[in-house]
């Protein structure tokens, strides 16, 4: 089967089995951060992993959706509006949910000025660091304090761009030159920071994940992936969770990044070749997975803000607390789903003026 065709199949059908990974990833990194509102244990102590995962999955969606169009003349600024027509919407609103449940907190503790320049910073994905603002509260002496997760989408728009401008036109051998510079840089600085700096260096992680998604994805459509064998998507699942929740590396992010980047690729390349129809379930949760992931915080930032003591709380709490969270992604989806519909709407109508009117001489 030609690359053509295979875009055209893309066009077709979505990958469900993507899908339903991206739902359980999204699902894994909330069940690992809600022990921050509980005060208990770890209960996914690799769930981290799980964004590598995501990094992967939009490599392969992306460079199947988008590159045979840059190839062929799309342009840059068509490509970065089509990607922030799916990106910002919901992380603007995810955001300002987050800090909404986290204002009150500081409302004591810092100036206000200070406070919305952080809200503004966050909302632009500019990292605090980057801005002179001293003697900040420990809690929030962060990149993104009020919505913590956006460290990757911050990595995600930089990859875009920079697909988008020429990775595209890259050979796949060429394309393993940001994958070598990136691992080598996220061994560098594990050395360098006895291991303690890996986790968070996102753009690293975004280039090596993004790029093994992309390389994924042209191995697909060069029909390279016929010799593997088909494993269940379910399988696929488990290896997965029990990779996040069992600490199979130890602690140590310099031994975890590689190895689980490394596993999310050879995942992911495994769901590819199966093209397997998953449960409505699994693709219920796989299109909340982003509005899952973009406003996760929230409900451990209103937690913290309600019942702020550092008691150590049941354990049995993590079950109403998801429910609550994926209710308010749920919200958040319906309020975006809503937002498109009124923007196609108005689109499509000033297309149609446009085509109505008389040529211009």
């Amino acid at each position: 089967m030609r690359p053509d065709d295979r875009s055209t199949i893309q066009q077709r059908h979505r990958f469900e089995t993507l899908d339903g990974m991206r739902g359980l990833c999204a699902l894994l990194v909330l069940v690992g951060h809600i022990p921050l509102a509980l005060n208990i244990p770890e209960l996914v102590p690799h769930g981290w992993l799980s964004v590598d995962m995501f990094f992967v999955l939009s490599g392969f969606v992306i460079a199947l959706s988008y590159e045979r169009r840059l190839r062929s003349g799309m342009r840059i600024t068509s490509f970065m509006e089509a990607r922030a027509r799916r990106l910002l919407p919901v992380q603007i609103l995810g955001t300002l949910i987050c800090a909404l449940c986290i204002a009150p907190v500081f409302w004591h503790a810092i100036p206000g000025w200070l406070m919305t320049v952080i809200t503004i910073s966050t909302l632009c994905l500019i990292p605090m660091r980057w801005l002179p603002v001293a003697n900040l509260p420990a809690s929030l002496a962060t990149d993104f304090a009020i919505n913590p997760p956006l460290w990757s989408l911050h990595g995600e728009w930089i990859i875009n761009a920079l697909y988008g401008l020429f990775l595209n036109r890259w050979s796949s051998r060429l394309l393993l030159l940001p994958i070598a510079f990136a691992a080598a840089h996220v061994i560098y600085r594990g050395l360098a920071t006895d291991g303690s700096g890996v986790g968070q260096f996102g753009v690293d992680r975004t280039i090596i994940g993004f790029t093994l998604g992309v390389l994924i994805c042209r191995a697909y459509a060069s029909d390279r992936l016929q010799g593997l064998p088909k494993v269940r998507p379910s399988l696929v699942y488990a290896a997965w969770t029990v990779t996040t929740c069992v600490p199979l590396f130890g602690r140590q992010p310099l031994l975890d990044t590689l190895p689980g980047l490394a596993l999310s690729g050879i995942l992911v390349t495994l769901l590819v070749r199966n093209e397997q129809g998953m449960g409505k379930a699994w693709a219920y949760l796989g299109v909340l997975s982003y509005p899952l992931y973009a406003s996760h915080f929230a409900i451990i930032n209103l937690f913290n803000w309600l019942w702020p003591s550092a008691v150590q709380r049941s354990t049995l709490l993590v079950i109403p607390l998801v429910i609550a969270q994926i209710s308010v992604a749920a919200a958040l989806m319906g309020i975006e789903t809503a937002a498109h519909r009124l923007w196609r709407r108005r689109h499509d109508r000033i297309e149609g003026l446009l085509q109505r009117s008389p040529a211009s001489p």
